[in-house]
């Protein structure tokens, strides 16, 4: 079993050293600063639509424990985006939407992502509709 990991160390190695090649970006005087309001109102965000869109078949949408979530999450991700307008150092530059591949490369992942999302159920209910069929 630890051989199998032994095949790690030459692309390892490999990656080390064309590490140490790399020239060294030059350093500015400008310090930079970590967006932790940034990182956390979109960890609420994300956290909080997420979680109301996982736990909903279970209590409902009338539940409080799924409609606050929910609604605090989309608050929290409306407030970041309104936040990373105005920061100065953001942790998400909204002009990166700006440039067509970041644009476009991001359409294109959703895509492929609900693609795969719908062909999987798809998938599922044709095998329960026809396993049932015959037995």
């Amino acid at each position: 079993m630890a051989a199998s990991f032994c095949i790690n160390v030459i692309p390892i190695l490999i990656t080390l050293e064309l590490l140490r090649r790399l020239e060294q970006p030059e350093r500015t005087s400008e310090k930079t600063k970590v967006d932790v309001l940034g990182a956390v109102l979109c960890t609420l965000g994300l956290g909080g639509s997420v979680y109301a869109l996982i736990e909903q078949p279970y209590y409902g949408w009338a539940d409080a424990r799924i409609y606050i979530p929910f609604v605090l999450g989309l608050i929290s991700l409306g407030t970041f985006i309104w936040y990373e307008r105005r920061v100065s150092q953001p942790m998400l530059p909204l002009e990166l939407f700006k440039v067509r591949n970041f644009s476009v490369g991001n359409i294109a992942t959703t895509a492929i992502y609900a693609g795969l999302s719908v062909a999987t159920f798809v998938i599922v209910v044709f095998v329960q509709q026809t396993g049932a069929i015959r037995h």
